[in-house]
């Protein structure tokens, strides 16, 4: 009849999918009103309905229906549809939907199971899956593969499709965590480590406070608050750091201060941003990635890495070029979206070597390292945007000279994709602190067990998290 009826859906919600894929096969896209869901919305129909909405949501006149099969039930009454002739959503509801269904319930089995008997809470449960290795420990590896059992417990925990940063679901399991054990060391740990990651400096701080107060001689927080503290030149913490350090453990004391004094170097040396002239045969060129748009198209910073490497490729036609990058950011692996652009701008392809396997510029280098390696590389001409330029470089040496790779890294930048002065500042001091972050991760002072390792100390969890 005249009945408004309308759906509204989720990007990314499998349950609105499976009410879209009945709607499809069903025919009745024209003969239903269907809108992507907005906060403003949802708050308002919870309010409606006097409990907390989610997608999808059936509208017919003033009344709601919240539940994916309760919609499709009431749509085939409605539209008299013969379900027993449809194909595509049970092969859906049998696929796609039963695994992510099943992966939802094994989540949240994870996050309630049992150890020696007893109930572990979420938060300890979902840190023991993180710990892979049984350390005591979550690495910032172990909390990257965990991203999305830690987006799934986040959703088994809320109870409804969660559409968000997967790092804020992180954030939150390790406050869950906290809440839970608020002298359980390994979760102020965890903070602090993601707030490195996150460039979130004011939660640094107050997470790396909470550790210290726990143990005051934790050489973790002690090494990265030091670095961080030079960096926004706290000097009297700073200072007083390093004294503890010296008196505590020399060794940790002396990597510190190589860490600052490193990139202290690299920071006081001038951008450079012309092709150089180099009478060498051995060059090879290291173009760093950065996300394109998902059909391969470079985005600006991309793009602008890409136009400077082609710049030194034709000064050096000789030259083996290093193009890096997973798909990380978009569905484009950023590799072989610079592979493409460079063939299609005259480069051969034969000159063009992808690395794809790295998430960051720290696995960049460790991947590409055996590579230069066998090419017997010189000098290497490191192409990335302005901004970008000191921290990739004092990352390149690093990785270098600790597998004693014997490569001059000559840096070159490209233009910024960050026009407005102002806001090219803010990248810079955001750049500066994870250089230091950065240099740590890559001589293996930066997790908690590369302190048990050098050290021959046991750092391992002061108590259990139960």
């Amino acid at each position: 009849g005249n009945m408004s009826i309308s759906v509204y859906y989720g990007v990314g919600c499998p349950f609105s999918t499976l009410v879209l894929v009945f709607l499809a096969e069903a025919q009745l896209l024209e003969k239903v009103s269907i809108m992507e869901i907005t906060p403003e919305l949802l708050q308002t129909i919870s309010k409606d309905i006097d409990k907390k909405a989610s997608v999808p949501i059936l509208q017919i006149g003033q009344q709601y229906l919240l539940e994916s099969a309760d919609i499709i039930d009431k749509l085939t009454t409605i539209f008299n549809i013969d379900t027993t002739m449809l194909k595509v959503l049970p092969m859906y509801q049998q696929g796609v939907h039963k695994d992510y269904l099943f992966m939802h319930e094994e989540n949240a089995r994870l996050a309630a199971r049992t150890d020696s008997g007893e109930m572990l809470e979420p938060g300890c449960a979902w840190f023991r899956v993180l710990d892979k290795d049984v350390d005591g420990h979550v690495s910032l590896d172990e909390l990257l593969d965990g991203l999305q059992a830690t987006h799934l417990l986040a959703e088994a925990r809320a109870g409804y499709h969660v559409s968000r940063s997967k790092w804020q679901d992180a954030m939150d399991q390790v406050n869950v965590l906290i809440e839970e054990n608020p002298d359980f060391i390994e979760g102020y740990r965890l903070q602090m480590v993601l707030s490195t990651i996150s460039d979130n400096f004011v939660l640094f701080f107050k997470a790396s406070d909470y550790l210290l107060k726990l143990n005051p001689d934790d050489y973790q927080a002690l090494l990265l608050r030091a670095v961080y503290s030079k960096s926004f030149q706290k000097m009297e913490e700073f200072n007083e750091i390093i004294q503890h350090l010296q008196e505590i453990n020399e060794e940790i004391a002396n990597i510190t201060l190589v860490i600052i004094d490193h990139v202290d170097r690299i920071w006081n040396t001038p951008i450079n941003d012309q092709v150089p002239k180099i009478d060498n045969q051995n060059i090879s060129i290291l173009a760093l990635g950065s996300p394109s748009n998902d059909d391969g198209s470079p985005r600006p910073r991309l793009l602008a890495t890409l136009e400077r490497t082609l710049e030194a490729a034709n000064a050096y036609p000789n030259s083996i070029i290093y193009v890096t990058g997973a798909a990380v950011s978009s569905n484009f692996p950023e590799a072989l979206a610079m592979k493409r652009w460079l063939a299609q701008n005259g480069i051969n392809q034969s000159r063009i070597v992808t690395e794809m396997k790295a998430r960051d510029t720290v696995g960049n280098y460790v991947n590409i390292e055996p590579m230069l390696r066998v090419n017997n590389s010189e000098k290497l001409i490191l192409v990335t945007v302005r901004y970008h330029l000191r921290r990739s470089t004092i990352l390149a040496e690093a990785v270098f000279q600790k597998a004693k790779l014997p490569v001059e890294v000559i840096p070159l930048a490209a233009e910024s994709d960050i026009t407005d002065p102002e806001d090219f500042n803010k990248r810079m001091v955001v750049e500066h602190a994870a250089s230091y972050r950065d240099l740590a991760r890559a001589l293996h002072f930066y997790e908690a067990s590369d302190f048990e390792k050098r050290c021959h100390r046991n750092l391992k969890m002061y108590q259990r998290c139960n």
